[in-house]
């Protein structure tokens, strides 16, 4: 509120899945303290089932107080139109062939080809006619760079904090046991099967992993996972992702949800659902003390490019969260300055269902029991889609 509203300037920007439609400005009518004004919507909401909101930036006209010329003095995203999830469709025919031996799977089509590890179920390469994308994944992704919230990884005493806990459960070296790696063709379609139990501290019943890959499209394939945890201790878990590793100089991202600034699930209200463009070099916030970074909630899809052109999409049909660094989580963890880091020509791409929180623990309460991870069973899905060049 202010007895004088005639320095504040409403910038309103209309966005239909994630692309401004309209844009426009609002004027203040006067406002005394503790009082409201309405302020009529200064535009109609388009007819479809797209996704849409508006949003309205505050600005200052003139110099006033401790705001100058052009400072922005609040903002907020209203949601108009809520869209309904999306389908992860599938053409109905699909050109994919498949052979083995007894260490090696390649599934072959006319965009792209992969190679598979049948003794790890991980993926050895991705290419397509530009070259390599993908070297490796998906991995597991139980464990984050522990934020100072967590506990200060430098310092003794955080038994009793999260990071404490989760070393304790061996989250930062969970090992595969019990593998088992299938596949089979079903109506021209082929599937790729790879089961494992997962534990950090040598107890398989930990927790129980699955993906399975869906070869169904001749420029895409489906991944979906599954994690089950098992024993009563494994709970509050930093992340319930999976992780892809790219080839070296894909370092171009864009990406559909809130950004640009990284933010979790109970710090994502001031990063704007939309459309966003970035470098996975920025992505990483040089924190004093390296942790977990660059992390982006309600993904609706996430593009990742070379130089030369060459890319991925992964689109998701439940906004999901995910975050692209040159560094692994425990690269992060096990660095005590910036100058301790060293970037990877790869990408790290993880893919969450879900982030824990990040509360204020270094000098205030965790993370809210709403921002935990406290669920038994994790699945999610995404589309990995190879991308024409730009024109």
């Amino acid at each position: 509120s202010f007895t004088d509203t005639d320095w504040l300037r409403g910038d309103w920007s209309l966005l239909v899945d994630g692309t401004v439609a309209k844009r426009g400005r609002l004027f203040l009518p006067k406002c005394a303290p503790g009082r409201e004004v309405r302020v009529s919507l200064p535009c109609g909401v388009p007819l479809g089932s797209s996704e849409v909101f508006l949003n309205i930036r505050w600005v200052a006209n003139r110099a006033n107080g401790v705001f100058h010329p052009r400072d922005e003095v609040g903002c907020e995203q209203i949601v108009l139109r809520v869209a309904s999830p999306r389908r992860i469709k599938s053409p109905r025919k699909a050109d994919v062939e498949m052979t083995q031996d007894s260490t090696a799977l390649l599934v072959v089509t006319p965009a792209f080809r992969t190679e598979w590890d049948k003794r790890s179920g991980q993926l050895v390469s991705l290419r397509d006619k530009s070259g390599l994308l993908l070297t490796a994944g998906p991995e597991p992704a139980l464990w984050r760079a522990a934020i100072d919230n967590d506990g200060i990884k430098l310092w003794t005493g955080q038994e009793s904090k999260p990071l404490g806990r989760w070393k304790y459960l061996g989250l930062d070296r969970v090992r595969s046991s019990d593998f088992r790696f299938r596949s089979s063709r079903k109506g021209g379609v082929i599937v790729l099967k790879a089961t494992a139990n997962l534990s950090g501290r040598g107890r398989p019943t930990d927790a129980a992993w699955q993906t399975v890959v869906r070869f169904d499209a001749s420029d895409s394939f489906l991944v979906e996972h599954s994690l089950v945890l098992k024993a009563s201790d494994m709970t509050d878990l930093p992340r319930a992702g999976a992780t892809w590793v790219t080839a070296p100089g894909i370092d171009q991202l864009r990406y559909h949800g809130r950004g640009p600034q990284e933010n979790y699930n109970d710090r994502k209200r001031g990063a704007f659902i939309g459309i966003h463009e970035s470098t996975v070099t920025r992505e990483c916030f040089s924190y004093v003390l390296p942790q977990e970074t660059g992390h982006h909630c309600d993904l609706r899809w996430l593009e990742l490019r070379a130089g030369d052109g060459r890319g991925m999409r992964f689109d998701f049909p439940v906004p999901l969260e995910a975050n692209a660094l040159h560094f692994t989580a425990n690269d992060l963890f096990r660095a005590t300055h910036t100058t301790d880091l060293e970037p990877r020509p790869e990408t790290i791409l993880t893919i969450d269902a879900a982030h824990r929180g990040l509360g204020s623990g270094s000098c205030g309460p965790d993370a809210l029991p709403e921002y935990r991870l406290t669920k038994r069973a994790y699945k999610w899905a995404y589309r990995v889609s190879i991308l024409p060049p730009p024109r």
